[in-house]
């Protein structure tokens, strides 16, 4: 049985990894190293993940993820490129099924794209099955992708949907996330290209082929922040009142409040918010919009849940690692001095416990128990999600659901809702190719989790855009809270 599984895998890595035609342009991805080398980081690679990830046998057995490993490690036969390798990594991080785990690119490779003209202009975006042009640069939004360089569009988004891993089982959610970073991922699974043959439908159903020249990352990322559906937001937060259908619109994009005076000002907006709709009891209706929220800082999730709580909640049910000390911390990445290091050694011995063989969990007495804040909100609670909600942000949908507190509208999240690994980040540099590691050294048991692990949140109405709601811009989850719930 395993050695059919690796002729198998041998075939699908073959498949995955090849090139498509002599449009391609040489990129720092294709640079070819030594057996020796790529050998000698797979090993340290795996030496690091079987060591330190918290989770790393929730959804692949022990027995199972030694045996992928091993597969794997055969496969470097001879010397590959960075891309192969890079691949190969990727094709087991994804297994973990922990939206914290991620294989990077060097920073100096990352840089040294942004301006070579080797991407796929098109931002896209994933409505029903269908892939869409999501602005107006050279096609019209609207124009349905079929075919690139002669590859149905479906294809490629399911090859490059481990670029996008979820807490839990692997689901549509990933499709969905490559779509919103395809020109990249793209990019990092079959290379540059100086230009495109494309089969597209146009906005009349008019099938056509077209060839579509390449821009720069610089360039993608541009266009990208003009996608014609959802626009994008200059303040991560705003409240809107509408007294006259008495509902309250909050909208929060990110957790991440990277400063101490950006945290002080969430803080102040939450407290004025949150006075001022207790100043208006006729206003009985609190809309939360937390699409493409993909999370940060954890004390936030709970700050703002406190608003919306009638009672008291711990901060977590438990939280777990299988270290109590950094392993290999020779290989971190250099930005951790002697210091740091350290640091993080005293407080893993001294904030968990054994809890069995290879196993820790954090001290009771370290997580907190928040208490409901006096001017909670009365009313009722709807929170919009969609696929790009992860880590802190599908907590808080999840402590808002499974508290009672309010309702959840939209599609699945990205992120769990049973538990996390959004604990303490971890980086590592694997010596000869500079590929990056990040993982969580410890796991987060959900308060108010779901009871069964494996997907993201699921919500209580399920409201997913169509091509309507796209081609006229209209925010279908927020009218079917106004037209169908709260029923203006």
């Amino acid at each position: 049985m395993y050695r059919r599984f690796f002729i198998i895998l041998n075939c699908l890595l073959v498949l995955f990894f090849c090139g498509c035609s002599d449009k391609k342009e040489t990129d720092p991805l294709k640079e070819k190293i030594s057996k020796e080398k790529l050998a000698d980081d797979f090993r340290i690679f795996r030496k690091i993940i079987e060591s330190g990830h918290p989770s790393i046998n929730n959804y692949v057995s022990e027995k199972n993820a030694a045996h992928i490993l091993d597969s794997l490690s055969k496969t470097i036969t001879s010397s590959i490129t960075l891309r192969e390798f890079y691949n190969k990594l990727v094709f087991f991080s994804n297994k973990i099924r922990c939206a914290h785990t991620l294989v990077a690119l060097p920073d100096p490779i990352i840089d040294s794209l942004y301006n070579k003209p080797v991407f796929f202009p098109l931002p896209v975006i994933l409505i029903g099955k269908k892939v869409i042009v999501n602005t107006d640069d050279e096609l019209t939004h609207g124009t349905e992708i079929l075919l690139i360089n002669n590859e149905p569009i479906s294809n490629i988004l399911q090859k490059i949907a481990f670029y996008n891993p979820v807490d839990g089982h692997a689901r549509t959610t990933q499709t969905d996330l490559a779509c919103k970073d395809f020109g990249y991922q793209y990019y990092k699974y079959v290379g540059g290209y100086t230009s495109f043959s494309i089969t597209i439908k146009d906005t009349l159903g008019k099938v056509k082929e077209k060839t579509i020249d390449a821009i720069t990352l610089d360039e993608l990322r541009s266009r990208e922040s003009r996608a014609y559906y959802y626009d994008p937001v200059d303040v991560p937060y705003s409240l809107y009142i509408n007294d006259k259908s008495k509902y309250a619109l909050l909208r929060l994009a990110t957790f991440d409040f990277g400063s101490s005076n950006a945290r002080s000002a969430f803080e102040d907006f939450l407290k004025n918010s949150f006075e001022l709709l207790s100043k208006k009891p006729d206003c009985n209706n609190l809309i939360i919009d937390i699409r493409e929220n993909g999370g940060g800082y954890l004390y936030e999730c709970f700050l703002f849940f406190s608003y919306l709580t009638k009672a008291p909640f711990k901060e977590y049910k438990a939280v777990d690692t299988k270290i109590k000390r950094l392993p290999y911390s020779e290989f971190l990445s250099k930005d951790y001095s002697e210091e740091e290091i350290e640091s993080i050694n005293d407080d893993i011995s001294n904030e968990f416990i054994r809890k069995g063989a290879f196993r820790y969990t954090y001290t009771d007495s370290l997580i907190t128990q928040w208490d409901s804040d006096k001017n909670h909100f009365k009313g009722k609670i709807y929170v919009i999600t969609n696929s790009k909600v992860m880590s802190a942000a599908s907590y808080f949908a999840t402590l808002v659901r499974n508290s009672g507190s309010g309702k959840i509208v939209g599609v699945e999240t990205g992120g769990g809702s049973h538990s996390g690994n959004g604990f303490e980040t971890l980086e590592y540099t694997l010596p000869n190719t500079g590929l990056n590691v990040r993982f969580p050294y410890a796991k987060l048991l959900y308060s108010y989790g779901s009871s069964r692990g494996g997907s993201g949140l699921i919500p209580d109405y399920y409201v997913p855009d169509d091509d309507s709601s796209f081609m006229k811009n209209n925010d279908k989850q927020l009218l079917y809270i106004l037209d169908s719930l709260i029923k203006r």
